[in-house]
Formats: C-alpha cells, structure tokens, sequence
C-alpha cells in the first residue's frame, strides 16, 4: 500500500465537462433532500446519487485504485449530490471511515461549480484546494480533511465511497 501523501496527486482537472455539471445541478437541485445533520461539525443537504449517471466515474475510481493505493475494493459505490447552502459546511477535520459490514476505503469528490465563495475543501496535508468546477479529487477515506462554511451563494459537488471488506 502506497502512503497517504499521494492522495490528492490523482486529479483529473476536466473530469466533467461544464454542461454536464449544469444538467446535474438543475436535476437534482429542487429535489427534496436529507437534511444532513444540522449541528455544529456539519451542515449540508444531501440527495442519494447513482455514479453511474456519470459516464466512467466508476471506471476513473477503481483505476485511481490501482494506480496509487491498490486496496482491496468491492463493487459497491456509496454516493451522494451534496448542496452546501449559505453558511453551510463540514467544518471540522474528519475521516470518512466508518464501521458497518463493508468499509469506506475510497473518498470522492466532484465540485459541480466553483461560483462561489468559502466553501473549499481543505486537507491538514494541503491546505485549501484550488476551485475547480467538474475537477474529480480521490483520496483514502481514512484521510483527514473538512468543507469549509460557504460565505456566499451555494456550492454543488458529488461525493461519495468506494466500499471494500474490512482492513486487515
């Protein structure tokens, strides 16, 4: 297994194109959503997401897979469209691990727009991430990072998990 200092080495800058992120924000934009625990850590409106409405996302994650970590991945893909509101967030540095039958192992992210403002994605290791909209962002779920609030207008992004068995 690689190490985590290569997590955010593996970005495709053009992953979606422009049209592609509108057609998904107004699809799913007007939706009713989730309601995302609304506490102080985080805060944010989440609607269950199919990766496979995006051509070749699945492919483009089990091949980051390969390339740099080579976990032990099953097929499942756990995965969100995610609004951050005004004054929304995920303001505090978590991991994105979690204990049921099969383990988060990968981490995703799909920034839909970039209109806007605060908001960034953040990693202890990194910094904030420059705003990229349809810029596709891979990452050990294990990795430590956090959504900064939103300051003005809202932010979109697809997010989600790639499932594999438990760590060994």
């Amino acid at each position: 297994m690689q190490t985590t200092n290569k997590c955010l080495d593996l970005r495709w800058l053009d992953f979606l194109k422009d049209n592609t992120c509108s057609e998904i924000i107004e699809r799913y934009n007007n939706l009713t959503m989730l309601d995302n625990l609304e506490e102080e850590k985080r805060k944010c409106k989440i609607f269950p997401f199919n990766p496979n409405e995006i051509e070749k996302l699945p492919e483009a994650l089990y091949e980051a897979n390969q390339v740099f970590y080579e976990f032990d991945l099953s097929e499942n893909i756990e995965c969100y469209f995610g609004r951050y509101d005004e004054n929304d967030h995920f303001n505090t540095w978590h991991i994105d691990s979690n204990i049921i039958s099969e383990q988060r192992k990968l981490s995703f992210s799909i920034l839909l727009n970039d209109d806007f403002q605060g908001g960034e994605f953040e990693t202890i290791e990194y910094g904030k991430l420059e705003k990229k909209k349809g810029r596709l962002l891979v990452f050990p779920s294990f990795y430590p990072h956090k959504v900064n609030p939103v300051k003005n207008k809202t932010r979109y992004a697809i997010f989600g998990f790639v499932l594999g068995p438990a760590w060994r």
